[in-house]
């Protein structure tokens, strides 16, 4: 059946945790955000517990638990929305516990909070609430428009989309899959209530570009649960940023109004991970420049640098000094470094050898180096762990 409904959240637990008919776990729409590194938890992390092999997390216990708290004010969420937002006349809010499973893909089910019904029992519209901690989550929002904002155009928007990314994918999920069900609804509202005296109403429509960004995101997750869930491959360390996700729904040019879109994208995620690794170097650089001061009992250093920049060369010309960069550091334990003026960049490192006196080796941190760090997160081409090795790495990265 492609909608059930329940009586209590302890049915929908028992039913979400059951296997799909391939006998593997089953995906929702929040799991989305998680597949491509946007969610709370690491994809190494939940492709294992989808195996089984590593626990699921338990429920929320404590009183100011996120998810706890989001459990116990979502009615009142929702009857806020219907006060701020009424419900047209036939119409009803309807706030049964359903779960729709999509009718071509039997692994791919989704749950939305509520649903604006209709005389006739259909579904024309969806909400979603979320109840952040704080009301500067209302800065990730953009200002309630009446036509609403199309799906495909915010997901695809790299530099502010209307919405968190992460609720955009759910949203496109759980939208397609009911729309999948021949269920009338073209838009779901993203309902966002951190306070009784503040909140934002998100609506999102299915624009020109959403059933082809359904189509490729439904790919994507499939190939991913292939892989990672039904054939235990392990997860690569380390979580796709925004420019990924836009790569992988629109890969191919021409599924997006935007002409040169999977370019541009591409461009932009490989700028994105130059710049990762950039600043992991940096950091490395760092560590070893407080070592070496460490190591020369030195909180300041004059080098002289033969490839200043040409105005840096005029000006040590005029004041009868070899142009030089000062490296000042702060030792016992504070962990501080600065470099000025910046005339060192392009230099030749080897014709600044003669100033170093036996480096130390670089510091640890954590047990690991900076370097394994790179190794992990910027070269493509880094072995891949075993799936308990990710999972335990994933753990332990997530913890720092």
């Amino acid at each position: 059946m492609p909608c059930s409904v329940y009586g209590n959240r302890e049915s929908w637990l028992a039913a979400r945790s059951a296997p799909s008919a391939d006998g593997f776990a089953m995906i929702g729409a929040s799991d989305v955000a998680t597949i491509f590194g946007l969610g709370f938890v690491a994809p190494a992390r939940f492709a294992a517990q989808k195996r089984g092999q590593m626990p699921k997390d338990s429920e929320a216990m404590a009183a100011n638990d996120p998810r706890a708290v989001g459990l116990r004010l979502e009615s009142a969420a929702l009857a806020e929305y219907e006060v701020h937002h009424p419900i047209p006349e036939g119409c009803q809010l309807g706030t049964a516990i359903t779960r729709w499973t999509h009718p071509g893909v039997p692994w791919l089910a989704v749950s939305p909070d509520a649903g604006l019904v209709g005389a006739d029992g259909r579904a024309y519209g969806l909400v979603q609430a979320k109840i952040p901690r704080s009301v500067a989550a209302l800065q990730d929002y953009a200002p309630d428009a009446p036509e609403g904002y199309g799906l495909a155009a915010t997901l695809a928007d790299l530099k502010g989309p209307a919405v968190p990314r992460a609720y955009a994918l759910q949203c496109l999920v759980e939208l397609g899959t009911i729309r999948a069900n021949g269920e009338p609804a073209a838009w779901i509202d993203l309902w966002c209530w951190p306070s009784p005296h503040t909140h934002r109403r998100v609506r999102l429509v299915w624009d020109d570009g959403a059933d082809a960004a359904f189509a490729a995101l439904i790919d994507a997750i499939g190939e991913w649960r292939q892989r990672h869930i039904v054939e235990g491959q392990p997860v690569p360390i380390g979580c796709a940023d925004d420019a990924t996700v836009a790569v992988r729904l629109w890969a191919a040019e021409g599924q997006h109004v935007a002409p040169g879109l999977a370019r541009l994208a591409r461009e932009y995620a490989a700028a994105s991970e130059a710049e990762k690794v950039a600043q992991v170097a940096k950091e490395e650089a760092r560590v070893l420049l407080l070592a070496t001061l460490d190591a020369h009992e030195a909180a300041t250093v004059i080098v002289p640098d033969p490839s200043a920049d040409p105005e840096a060369k005029r000006k040590a010309d005029r004041e009868g000094n070899p142009a030089k960069v000062a490296i000042i550091g702060k030792l016992g334990g504070v962990r501080s470094l600065r470099v000025t003026p910046g005339w060192l960049v392009g230099a030749d490192a080897a014709a600044l050898a003669h100033d170093v006196r036996t480096p130390p080796a670089p510091m640890q941190i954590e047990g690991v180096t900076v370097g394994q760090l790179v190794a992990r997160w910027g070269e493509p081409a880094a072995p891949v762990l075993s799936a308990d090795d990710a999972a335990l790495l994933a753990d332990v990265l997530s913890s720092l």
